[in-house]
């Protein structure tokens, strides 16, 4: 017997796919594009680049001509933005019942925005309440002084060679010592940790069409052939495919219809 539930899913299931299909799929890959740029501009703290992301998400969203249509699609897009920080960082720094709570608490006041204003200026208090859990998140974290000192010289010597070994003697501590640390406060083993840093370093670094893949792994003092394998393994392409989707045009190559 079908469930109220079941019952609900078959009758918007049709029309939610049809929005999606004939959104069009340049638009799509945009807003995710500019979601990752955005989230990468919160976790750094670039507040104001962030905030330049969130208007470049404003106007894909904005192209869309029916005003009922638009607010559907500054809806649909909100509640993911809300979800997907939490799943964001909860994978890419480790899990924080914080991030979780800010995700549920802003869907909740999101549903009480009505119209495209409320989502325009809401787009702002969304990016400072980001921004002020990822710091209140630092801060518990940089609590412990030996965590704080290992977060700093990943920091400053990102683009230098760095293993948990290195990090442990620069700390004065034993490497088993420091692997204990990470895991306890940022839930994974330090040379993961590193090599994450790294990669989220790498996005960054391939937005400059200048810099080669090889230029961009010796910039980051790691071998040409083991930057190519962890950052397949991490996302899903290789750094060249990668680059594309990054640097494709946006607005400007969309066509008519609908763009969310």
């Amino acid at each position: 017997m079908e469930t109220s539930n079941e019952r609900k899913f078959r009758e918007l299931f049709p029309s939610e796919l049809h929005v999606l299909q004939h959104n069009g799929d340049a638009a799509y890959k945009s807003l995710l594009r500019e979601e990752d740029k955005y989230f990468s501009a919160i976790q750094h703290g670039r507040k104001q680049e962030a905030y330049e992301h969130i208007e470049n998400i404003h106007r894909i969203l904005s192209v869309e001509r029916s005003a009922e249509e638009r607010l559907k699609d500054y809806q649909r897009f909100f509640t993911f933005l809300a979800g997907a920080f939490a799943k964001y960082f909860s994978r890419t720094l480790s899990f924080y019942w914080e991030f979780l709570a800010t995700a549920t608490t802003l869907m909740k006041v999101m549903e009480t925005w009505k119209n495209e204003e409320d989502y325009r200026e809401g787009m702002y208090f969304v990016t400072n309440t980001f921004i002020r859990t990822i710091g209140a998140y630092h801060e518990n974290v940089y609590a412990h002084p030996k965590i704080a000192k290992y977060l700093q010289m990943i920091e400053e010597h990102l683009y230098e060679p760095l293993n948990t070994k290195i990090v442990a003697e620069s700390l004065e501590i034993s490497t088993g010592h420091l692997n204990r640390l990470v895991r306890e406060h940022l839930n994974q083993s330090s040379a993961a940790y590193i090599r994450e840093k790294k990669l989220e370093e790498s996005v960054y670094l391939l937005y400059d069409p200048n810099k080669t893949i090889r230029e961009i792994a010796d910039t980051l003092a790691m071998s040409h052939g083991n930057f190519i394998r962890v950052f397949r393994e991490k996302y899903g392409s290789s750094p060249s495919s990668y680059r594309k989707k990054l640097t494709a045009p946006m607005m400007k190559d969309f066509g008519g219809g609908r763009h969310m």
